[in-house]
């Protein structure tokens, strides 16, 4: 398109949500779309007398309760639902209010109000107020009304958002970014994705889902805007199924008794976790056994405990050799920063030399991607805490690195993981596109022709993957019978709970494809809670484990 994207906003009044309005700050700030017209809904007049609306808040006030205490409890910092001005935003936009008509849930435009909104020549409506939309409104726009349901549609159809799922122990909480139709979030689906529901705390659950998707639709805005239409409707059509029925029913606000049985619930968690950590801590150890079968029982794998005040974690192997040499994340329990460590393994005595540092930073290392390419040792360590990915090249292997250059500045990645095929050197990471998004639930994939590159070319249906349970690296992608295989981590439980085995399908630069073909759980001991790295060479396969162990 030459043009900027042509957007109208959707809104009860000028105060929107905190998240709303960082994701409009960004289209605003952005080359490929812009906010010319804010369509206001006129109050209605309140029918309710005074004891019925006190009545409604009494019944409400214990959920309303559980959410403010729940927040205060687990400390959760920037409200997604904090008030900002929309006007600050967008001074200069046109505005119009509307008094619609409908039904006790639904909003229908008049004639004449349809009619001006059309004069504006929208290509995008995005719903941010109102009810649920009848009527003409919803093909006004050029690409119709867009809108979050936060909730996955195939789970939970109604209100309120994200809640149920926390209540009903679903392990993830889906987003879909519609367009809507006038059937209740049965809408076309532009994107999905699915983040981690938080175990004992609503709010946190509602803060990494709302952040979390933030960025779906200023995304969806910017590959219409670069790929055009023809692309666009291919990938809306990719992520909609020709057979697709809901079987649930309709969520509605929990009754006054079933609220403040969660509140109760919710409080006593919370002690009971904050009890369980003064006397258990968490601790991540390697494990390692000598094979080339992929297949056998993990609990004869050997393990590798750190001393009592660190922790071992990512291992990477690579054979020079006869050594086996495993690098991997050590930090200890007092600092904030890791570093990356060597323990080297002889081949035929199967013997250990010491624990070695060989790279130390000012900020935090891990993951230590370690490989070989033309002859040279390189390592790609995460560097989140810098906001960069770093190409290191051995000077003298396996003990001393250099900073050899910078892939990638300004990036908020985890877990980078380089892969090379089809004549292109691919990276695989976790990335985060805001500092208030937490979690890493996201795949991004670049690609270069070169190893040593600064240009970097993101993928164009990036993110790849937006789903906690199979987002994150875990590791070396590798070929087995022919077959090409990417370790990924399962962060649905708990960071780094299990490890996936993806069969990667197709691999273009403009096309992404992966299955599940294994897993790795943490079951094969007592206290195990989580196992999120693995790999292997030649003789040897290397992971990691973390335990709840004793404090004392």
């Amino acid at each position: 398109m030459e043009k900027k994207i042509q957007l109208g906003i959707l809104l009860n009044s000028d105060t929107i949500p905190y998240w709303v309005w960082e994701m409009l700050r960004a289209i605003k700030d952005s080359e490929y779309a812009e906010v010319n017209l804010l369509i206001y809904k006129m109050p209605e007049v309140q029918k309710q007398s005074g004891v019925k609306r006190y009545f409604k808040i009494l019944k409400n006030l214990p959920f309303i309760l559980l959410y403010k205490i729940d927040k205060i409890l687990y400390r959760v910092k920037n409200d997604p639902f904090a008030h900002r001005s929309i006007k600050s935003l967008f001074p200069e936009a046109s505005n119009i209010n509307v008094k619609t008509v409908g039904g006790k849930f639904t909003d229908r435009f008049p004639d004449e109000d349809i009619e001006t909104i059309r004069g504006y020549n929208l290509d995008v409506i995005f719903r941010v107020g109102f009810r649920i939309l009848k009527g003409d409104i919803l093909n006004v726009a050029r690409y119709g009304v867009w809108s979050y349901h936060h909730g996955d549609n195939k789970i939970n159809r109604g209100m309120p958002a994200t809640f149920w799922e926390f209540v009903n122990k679903e392990i993830v909480t889906g987003t879909i970014l519609q367009v809507l139709s006038e059937e209740l979030d049965n809408g076309k689906i532009i994107y999905k994705k699915f983040a981690r529901t938080h175990p004992n705390s609503v709010s946190t659950s509602m803060y990494n889902t709302y952040w979390g998707s933030m960025n779906m639709f200023p995304r969806a805005l910017k590959y219409l805007y670069y790929n055009g239409e023809e692309s666009f409707y291919q990938l809306v059509n990719k992520n909609n199924k020709s057979i697709d029925f809901y079987s649930s029913g309709l969520y509605k606000m929990p009754r006054f008794y079933k609220s403040l049985g969660l509140l109760l619930t919710a409080i006593i968690r919370f002690f009971r976790v904050k009890i369980r950590a003064r006397f258990k801590t968490s601790k991540w150890n390697l494990l390692y056994k000598f094979t080339d079968s992929f297949n056998g029982e993990l609990r004869r794998y050997n393990v590798f405990n750190p001393p009592k005040n660190k922790f071992w974690a990512d291992p990477f192997v690579i054979n020079d050799g006869e050594n086996h040499y495993i690098f991997f994340e050590e930090q200890e329990t007092n600092k904030k920063k890791a570093h990356i460590s060597l323990v080297t393994i002889n081949r035929q005595t199967k013997t250990f030399s010491g624990i070695e540092r060989v790279l130390d930073r000012p900020y935090h290392l891990s993951y230590p991607f370690v490989f070989k390419s033309e002859g040279q040792y390189y390592m790609v360590p995460e560097t989140k805490q810098n906001k960069t990915i770093e190409l290191y090249q051995a000077t003298q292997f396996p003990l001393k690195w250099e900073l050899k250059v910078t892939l990638l500045k300004n990036i908020n990645a985890v877990d980078s993981t380089l892969f090379y095929y089809d004549n292109k050197w691919w990276l695989f990471c976790g990335v985060t596109e805001s500092d208030l998004i937490q979690n890493t639930d996201e795949l991004h994939i670049f690609y270069a022709t070169s190893l040593e590159s600064k240009e970097w070319t993101p993928h164009r249906a990036n993110p790849v993957i937006a789903d906690c349970r199979y987002a994150r690296p875990a590791g070396r992608i590798f070929e087995r019978d022919g077959k090409i295989y990417r370790p990924s981590q399962d962060c649905s439980i708990n960071y780094g709970y299990a490890i996936n085995f993806n069969r990667i399908i197709r691999l273009t630069t403009d096309e992404y494809e992966e299955v599940p073909e294994d897993k790795i759980y943490p079951r094969w001991h007592n206290n195990m809670i989580g196992t999120h790295t693995f790999n292997f060479e030649e003789g040897i396969q290397v992971l990691d484990s973390c335990r709840l162990v004793s404090k004392f």
